[in-house]
């Protein structure tokens, strides 16, 4: 039979176990070897393992390989403070679902107490916040990375300056695996050339150069449809077999492509790796359409820039063929705006005047100067018909030149 004071004891231990059984906080006493001695049920609720389950657990087993160096460091830490509470240390725990979770935990070694014999390992589930800080991080990037990208395309003069350093700030800024840009190669079908990338190794750039992609690939998916691309596990997606060994050995994980437009056409595309899971988040992707956006924006202005200087160039082409066959033909021309009578010559209308534009003003006034005195009331007269009425005229009249000769010339 047990005694009053016994009973009372049994009763308090009971107690205690009920408290730490329930409480948030998962407990593992580990032995020297890293053997749970002791498991408190509230590790189910945590890593999903029922006590028993728990019990014949190998721990180290259970965290995730980044994480074994730095847990093993703790540990060697409380070897040499004995009874003093390591605290601080956060790592993922593989949970029973096969999902990873992460813990913060203490450890405290009390192998020299007899009755513990172990360490004491106290932790708890810090995965939400942890996501949460992850997805803040992952925002401040984006957003500093859609800050260099419109900054860079203020400055860019260039096509190839504008993808060069997307790419750059892509894997910079935005800390992408790698990043890429193929514009449509139109002598090839089904065939883009890379145009800039970054974050690849040197080999790559010969692999990806005049890349052919299949009709219902990827690529040829988002230059078709003109909308963008997402695969958050390569590895699971079926779609991209033929990336999967590719992807394994560069670290990415996950993979977004877009389209790049120039004046409304898809012209190519824009590709950024991740090396983390699910990292395409409906934030994220929204910042990456608007960084796509702007650089199709750019596209237009760049385009519309080139066309500007064909068209310019043109007009100087056809201005001279105009000048060469004027000369030839000793024929001049002029235009007389008729708002403020002003005057515009040709070149060749300022040799058969004899002159320059330091002897011509482009007045109408001026003009009639360099007409014959005798011949002014005619020109001025058939000058006025034309202005007035709408008359047509060709009119033959004298002029006396900058040099003071007399030619005759005829006018229509």
């Amino acid at each position: 039979m047990e005694s009053r004071e016994e009973k009372g004891a049994n009763t308090n231990i009971s107690a205690f176990q009920s408290i730490i059984d329930y409480c948030n906080d998962g407990i593992v006493i580990l032995s020297a070897e890293g053997k749970p001695k002791y498991v408190s049920r509230s590790v189910e609720a945590i890593l999903g393992y029922t006590r028993e389950e728990a019990m014949q657990q190998d721990v180290l087993s259970l965290l995730h390989p980044d994480d074994i160096l730095p847990v093993s460091k703790v540990m060697q830490e409380a070897l040499s403070h004995p009874g003093v509470a390591i605290k601080g240390h956060t790592g993922r725990m593989r949970h029973k679902d096969g999902s990873w979770r992460w813990v913060d935990a203490t450890l405290t070694n009390m192998l020299h107490d007899p009755e513990i014999n172990g360490f004491i390992d106290v932790f708890h589930d810090v995965t939400d916040i942890h996501q949460a800080h992850e997805k803040l991080e992952h925002a401040n990037r984006m957003y500093l990375f859609i800050s260099q990208i419109n900054q860079m395309i203020v400055r860019a003069k260039t096509e190839e300056e504008l993808f060069t350093e997307a790419c750059k700030i892509a894997v910079e800024y935005g800390k992408f695996n790698a990043a890429m840009v193929g514009i449509i190669n139109p002598a090839k079908e089904h065939t883009i050339n890379i145009a800039a990338a970054a974050g690849l190794p040197e080999e790559d750039f010969e692999l990806f150069r005049d890349y052919s992609y299949t009709k219902d690939g990827l690529q040829s998916r988002v230059l078709q449809s003109g909308t963008y691309y997402i695969c958050n596990n390569i590895a699971e997606d079926k779609d991209l077999m033929n990336m999967h060994e590719y992807a394994a050995s560069r670290g990415s994980i996950s993979c977004m492509v877009l389209p790049l437009k120039k004046q409304g056409e898809v012209t190519g595309s824009f590709t950024v790796h991740a090396s983390e899971l699910d990292f395409f988040t409906e934030d994220i992707v929204a910042l990456l359409t608007e960084a796509t956006g702007d650089m199709s924006f750019a596209l237009d202005v760049f385009e519309k820039e080139r066309q500007r200087l064909i068209i310019e160039q043109q007009l100087k082409n056809s201005e001279a063929r105009l000048r060469e066959a004027q000369a030839i033909a000793r024929t001049g021309s002029w235009q007389t705006n008729l708002d403020d009578l002003t005057v515009i010559w040709s070149e060749e209308t300022y040799r058969i005047f004899e002159t320059d534009t330091d002897g011509f003003d482009g007045l109408h006034a001026s003009f009639m100067q360099y007409v014959h005195p005798d011949d002014r009331d005619k020109v001025e007269r058939a000058f006025n018909e034309s202005l007035h009425i709408g008359t047509p005229n060709a009119l033959e009249h004298r002029i006396v030149t900058g040099k003071g000769n007399v030619r005759v010339v005829v006018e229509h």
